[in-house]
């Protein structure tokens, strides 16, 4: 009897043991098939400042827009076949595969798990899903790396193209400026009796001498010699006028003395004269005639004295805007290449500041991290 009981308890552990051990299998066997289709994700956070030239750029009207780093060619070319397959071989990925449809299959996997967002301008998040949690991290990694480096090179493109614009741009305004100094010392030549008092009027010393105003008044005192001579002369043609028709009604000569027969009282011989006051009369009269020639050709020099004035002012108006448009122009060169040079000398100061403290430009604001628990997605 109590063999039998001890043979039933022998099976009865036996048993439980064999139950035991295969719900242990499975459990383990369940546990690795799902370990091994576990997968884990891995976060990083960058900001990417603007550098101090890019800060210049927006700041200086002069220099022109640069070639803007784009960060969605850069998301497409960080999640493209070229630069996964870069990583592959960085890490070692591959030496395991033999075959082309395995090693295109990583690819697309590794692809598909690689995820770039733009939280907010300059605030960029990477994120890769992958079966290692250490080359999870690592994939992140790179990525970041990738991006820093495109941007650095695009920040050297950027700064090479605006140095050969500003030399550019400083060569055509030093030709500019000399094209107009040769202009204004040919106007100098071509205008020499007016060109002094046009230096003179935007000269320093010139006291606010207002030359325009200077022939306006000449123009204005002779007209108004011009009008008094007119006002004489109208008065000497009347008074000719006078004399003439006075002389008209006096006798030429008058009888001085007469003689006469005693026994007849005839007049047998008469003495004329010259009669004073139609002598008088003409010598007033050629008086008047000598001031009316004097005035009329007073008149006359008057009038050419005005038009040269007139036309003097005419040509000083013109010629005044020529050289003003010119002297701005020379003003504006001038200015404009201190500008240029004042420019340049910061870009190339920025640029060597850029060399130095590149690293100030990526600031990693949450780390890449080996994640401890496998990825659910949501």
């Amino acid at each position: 009897m109590l063999e039998f009981k001890g043979k039933r308890w022998s099976r009865i552990f036996y048993y439980a043991l064999t139950t035991v051990i295969i719900g242990i299998g499975c459990i383990c066997s369940e546990g690795s098939t799902l370990a091994k289709n576990s997968v884990y994700r891995s976060t990083a956070i960058v900001e990417l400042n603007k550098s101090s030239l890019e800060q210049l750029v927006a700041s200086e009207g002069l220099i022109p827009k640069q070639k803007s780093w784009d960060i969605n060619r850069a998301i497409i070319n960080a999640k493209s076949s070229s630069m996964v397959e870069s990583i592959i071989e960085e890490l070692n990925l591959d030496k395991n595969i033999t075959k082309k449809r395995e090693r295109r299959k990583l690819i697309e996997r590794i692809r598909d798990g690689i995820e770039i967002n733009l939280l907010s301008p300059g605030i960029i998040e990477f994120s890769v899903i992958y079966d290692d949690p250490f080359i999870c991290q690592k994939i992140v990694n790179r990525l970041i790396r990738f991006f820093i480096k495109d941007r650095l090179y695009h920040q050297d493109e950027d700064s090479e193209e605006n140095m050969e614009w500003l030399d550019n741009e400083l060569e055509f305004q030093r030709k500019r400026r000399l094209n107009t100094e040769e202009a204004i010392e040919s106007f100098r030549k071509e205008n020499q009796n007016i060109s002094i008092y046009i230096e003179l009027a935007y000269s320093p010393d010139s006291a606010g001498i207002n030359f325009p105003g200077v022939f306006a008044k000449r123009y204005e005192k002779y007209s108004q010699e011009l009008l008094d001579s007119g006002i004489e002369y109208k008065t000497l043609k009347a008074e000719e006028k006078l004399l003439v028709e006075e002389l008209a009604k006096t006798a030429e000569t008058i009888i001085i003395e007469t003689k006469t027969d005693r026994n007849t009282d005839k007049v047998v011989l008469e003495t004329k004269g010259v009669n004073p006051v139609y002598q008088a009369l003409q010598l007033d009269l050629m008086r008047c005639l000598r001031k009316i020639s004097g005035i009329e050709e007073n008149i006359e020099i008057i009038k050419e004295i005005t038009r040269m004035t007139v036309n003097k002012l005419k040509q000083f108006l013109e010629k005044e805007r020529e050289y003003a448009g010119l002297m701005r122009k020379l003003k504006k060169s001038t200015e404009m290449i201190e500008q240029f040079t004042s420019v340049k000398e910061k870009v190339s100061l920025m640029r060597r500041l850029e060399i130095r403290n590149r690293g100030t430009y990526f600031r990693v604001l949450e780390a890449a991290e080996v994640p401890r628990e496998p990825y659910i997605p949501d």
